[in-house]
């Protein structure tokens, strides 16, 4: 079973541009969707605060640089989508599991080792991209979805 435990939401470190980004032609023909990527890393150690401090550190700093990233999807006239570039942030969802990862260590699944493409979602309400940590044993569990 999976608990959350908290939500934070990560803005970039330092100011960005703001601004729309129309989306492509290719956008509007294809089915609106998120492409949600699993990440599952080992720990060494157990000090969750640790790992969560230094994702938000990380994320905060990396937004500047990708900061639609920390923008929002929104609908407008004609049934198109855009990104609002507006340094809303990005989601960091803080989760445990007593469920244990390990038996996806060295599988192959034909795209590499250690990552594995899930079908699951998560409600994101026009947010971007969303990452979650868990594990009792300080392996963590980082969810893309772009």
């Amino acid at each position: 079973m999976t608990t959350i435990i908290a939500f934070y939401t990560v803005i970039p470190s330092e100011a960005t541009p703001k601004r729309r980004l129309s989306m492509s032609e290719s956008d509007d023909i294809v089915r609106w969707t998120h492409a949600p990527t699993i990440y599952i890393y080992k720990g060494n150690h157990n000090d969750k605060y640790f790992i969560i401090k230094s994702l938000s550190d990380s994320l905060s700093k990396i937004l500047v640089h990708y900061y639609p990233l920390a923008g929002r999807l929104s609908w407008i006239e004609g049934g198109r989508l855009e990104l609002e570039c507006n340094a809303k942030g990005a989601l960091l969802l803080e989760a445990e599991s007593t469920k244990t990862y390990m038996s996806v260590y060295g599988a192959d699944f034909g795209w590499g080792k250690t990552v594995y493409f899930c079908p699951g979602s998560v409600a994101s309400d026009g947010k971007a991209f969303i990452i979650q940590s868990s594990q009792e044993d300080g392996s963590i569990v980082i969810l893309l979805r772009l």
